[in-house]
């Protein structure tokens, strides 16, 4: 139970660098209340309600943490607070689903800085960005590889080996700069 709720708790980790301060994410809202835990604290009452999916790619030739293939969408996800403001985000935790209208609030939790570096560095969405959906389903497969031991495919698959070459270069590139997570600081600071 505790692995699912901090599995949940990481699913809109964008927030982080969008809209919150440094060191808040989002968890869902159970909805009866819930624990006092490092998870999802209930004396925190700021949400966020996804409102809108953006899918891109069907993406295949990825591994699970134990060398399962698997196919999963790659997709931007829209949140919205209550006071109209819009963000955003990408999955950080392929194992739950989500859906339009689940809502989300804020946690203390803190993020893997290297989840925190792709979220400073490569935008979630296409509009004003400059990315394409190859750029942007390669940071999802980046992100995962992170939160949820996710194997991107080999950049010579026959189909999605672009996806993966962008998910390879931004994980090659975040492990220098964060000295393979090891650099925690990086979570206390605006990047």
């Amino acid at each position: 139970m505790k692995q699912r709720r901090f599995q949940i708790a990481l699913i809109l980790i964008t927030l982080l660098v969008l809209v919150i301060p440094t060191s808040t994410v989002f968890a869902r809202a159970p909805e009866n209340g819930g624990e006092n835990t490092p998870i999802t604290r209930v004396e925190v009452d700021e949400t966020a309600t996804i409102v809108a999916w953006w899918y891109f790619n069907w993406l295949e030739g990825g591994h699970d943490r134990n060398g399962n293939d698997i196919t999963v969408p790659t997709a931007s996800i829209q949140i919205q607070f209550p006071n109209g403001q819009k963000a955003t985000t990408f999955c950080a935790d392929m194992a739950h689903s989500s859906r339009t209208g689940m809502r989300y609030r804020v946690s203390d939790e803190q993020i893997d800085c290297r989840v925190k570096w792709i979220m400073h560095h490569y935008p979630s969405n296409i509009s004003g960005s400059g990315a394409s959906t190859t750029n942007i389903s390669g940071r999802q497969a980046a992100i995962w590889h992170f939160t949820d031991g996710y194997i991107p495919p080999a950049p010579d698959h026959p189909t999605d080996g672009a996806i993966g070459m962008v998910a390879w270069d931004i994980i090659a590139e975040v492990n220098a700069i964060t000295d393979d997570g090891a650099n925690q600081t990086l979570m206390l600071v605006n990047l």
